[in-house]
């Protein structure tokens, strides 16, 4: 999907506390003035959110049961309650913030006209959270010369948690776009799963993504015994294999990469289990090979000796020797190969 950030016509701000300090929540009486800084906000848009990963609001039972989805759908049909709306936004922020490690902040919820969205013009509602602030600090000019002021201010550079909501598909949903940078283990939940209640499109980047992280949790939790030489080969076949592969057969795949260690109908039920967060089905999966090809996609294969030499392995795990060398007191590895390139 392409997007485009239009013009900002609302913004308001509330703080939320954290709920088991009982910190609060403390709302605005008015809309922000926005004039000074817009340009910096939606440029910060702009460039924050991935539009290669769709989701939408949903509810167990019912869409309509969604809280956050129903006062979107509120502020779409009648922009004149959007300060009325954003407030039981913020409650129900706070409501989700009962765990100990969930910071505090401001929350800033914006009401964009004139976006576009594959072409199509509609409205978008951004909600976006500052948790973390960073040190600033001002020279002030005084009669006898400059004393200096700090102060905390917030970066317009990127998103850090925030979610970008456009007007259309309303009946599934909408289309939402979410970005989580900074939380760790289980804050992410809070805010995707917990506050938002929102689903990712199950679409040929989405489906490729969890494959590959469900292949590297599979990894990390039944080849923790075998060396790094050992783990780096397979990380490397799973990559070369992804690359060759136009449309993937899910049980083809395992068989491939899992077999030999008699891993691969364990691999197929873990797919679709619900101890997998990528929960998916043994289908077959159209590979989106620049997914595949960035380094973060897969753990490194990379040998990290010392601080002289770092050994890249991409397969061949055979031609190579790990040992101990008594006399020089020292770990080391050979390489078996025919012919330098």
């Amino acid at each position: 999907m392409k997007i485009k950030i239009g013009n900002i016509c609302h913004m308001i701000v509330h703080y939320v506390g954290n709920k088991s300090r009982e910190e609060g929540v403390s709302f605005s009486e008015k809309e922000l003035d926005f004039t000074d800084v817009s340009s910096d906000i939606t440029s910060m848009l702009d460039k924050s959110f991935d539009a290669k990963e769709p989701c939408h609001f949903y509810f167990e039972s019912t869409l309509a049961l969604n809280p956050i989805y129903t006062f979107v759908k509120t502020i779409f049909g009648d922009v004149s309650r959007f300060q009325e709306q954003s407030e039981f936004i913020a409650k129900i922020l706070y409501e989700k913030t009962s765990h100990p490690m969930t910071k505090s902040g401001e929350l800033n919820i914006i009401y964009l006209s004139d976006c576009e969205i594959d072409g199509k013009k509609t409205d978008a509602i951004a909600m976006l959270k500052t948790e973390n602030k960073q040190p600033a600090y001002q020279y002030l000019h005084t009669e006898h010369g400059y004393e200096i002021q700090k102060s905390e201010v917030i970066s317009f550079a990127k998103v850090e948690k925030g979610c970008l909501i456009f007007n259309i598909n309303e009946n599934d949903g909408y289309v939402v776009f979410s970005v989580d940078k900074k939380s760790k283990g289980i804050q992410p939940k809070y805010w995707k799963d917990d506050f938002l209640h929102i689903m990712t499109d199950v679409t040929s980047y989405s489906r490729t993504k969890n494959l590959l992280n469900s292949c590297k949790t599979f990894i990390a939790d039944n080849y923790a015994e075998d060396s790094k030489v050992e783990r780096a080969n397979l990380i490397s076949k799973v990559r070369k294999v992804l690359e060759q592969t136009e449309t993937l057969s899910i049980h083809e795949f395992s068989q491939e990469i899992f077999c030999e260690d008699n891993l691969d109908k364990q691999f197929e039920t873990y797919l679709s289990s619900k101890d997998n967060p990528c929960r998916m089905h043994e289908e077959d999966i159209q590979i989106e090979k620049p997914l595949v090809k960035r380094k973060s996609s897969l753990p490194k294969t990379t040998l990290y000796l010392d601080s002289n030499f770092e050994i890249n392995i991409w397969g061949g795990h055979d031609n190579i020797v790990q040992g101990y060398d008594e006399a020089a007191g020292m770990n080391y590895y050979q390489f078996f190969y025919n012919k330098e390139k």
